[in-house]
């Protein structure tokens, strides 16, 4: 599990070079949606590696500027809590719409969700940090908006009231009780066995970055 928790984004990186690699051979045998769906999984694993892996920061970021800490390389958000919620989010609410593509309201909550990181990357980060640019924000723009664009026109005339109510509950749902308590109740703690490792705090500029803003 150690070594999980410190390489789940890269494992996650490779998941997407291969599912790109299978995805090439069976493209004919999807459907539209499915291929859409299916880059939107893509996206996600390369969402995570540009928070936490290239180039990175998205830990020191949250523990150092959004929730200033006095324990950043733990709390709030520490490496298992980051472990098991962007494990959760890839394979099962991205991951599983493409299974199950005629299902609208499994789909559209991960395309909320993502519209949402769009306006949290896009605008909200950058404004906090003072800066262009924040780990997350290209596969946000390049990636999250326009497929969440392209898949709300698919959808247009197919998709029901019913649909968006239980995708914008599905979406708030799981934005409450899988990123809030989970990540920053359940399994966050000052005293956190779970520390993120040294490098992976220096990532992106920090902690040199949070002081420049303090």
């Amino acid at each position: 599990m150690r070594f999980l928790r410190r390489h789940w984004y890269d494992l996650g990186a490779v998941v997407a070079i291969g599912v790109g690699a299978v995805s090439f051979f069976l493209w004919r045998d999807m459907s539209l949606i499915q291929r859409v769906l299916l880059l939107n999984f893509i996206m996600m694993l390369a969402h995570q590696y540009e928070e936490y892996g290239w180039p990175g920061g998205f830990p020191p970021l949250v523990n150092l500027v959004v929730w200033p800490s006095s324990k950043p390389d733990r709390y709030p958000l520490n490496q298992n809590g980051a472990m098991v919620i962007n494990l959760i989010w890839s394979y099962v609410l991205y991951l599983a719409p493409v299974f199950f593509p005629t299902v609208i309201w499994l789909a559209l909550g991960p395309m909320l969700v993502g519209f949402l990181q769009v306006v949290a990357h896009g605008i909200l980060t950058n404004v906090k940090l003072k800066a262009p640019y924040n780990p997350g924000m290209v596969t946000a723009l390049l990636g999250f908006l326009p497929l969440g664009v392209y898949y709300v026109y698919l959808i247009q005339g197919v998709a029901t009231t019913w649909d968006w109510g239980i995708g914008f509950a599905y979406m708030a749902g799981f934005l409450y009780f899988g990123v809030l308590k989970l990540n920053f109740t359940w399994l966050s703690a000052p005293n956190s066995p779970y520390p993120f490792a040294p490098e992976e705090m220096r990532r992106f500029g920090f902690p040199d970055r949070a002081k420049r803003l303090t």
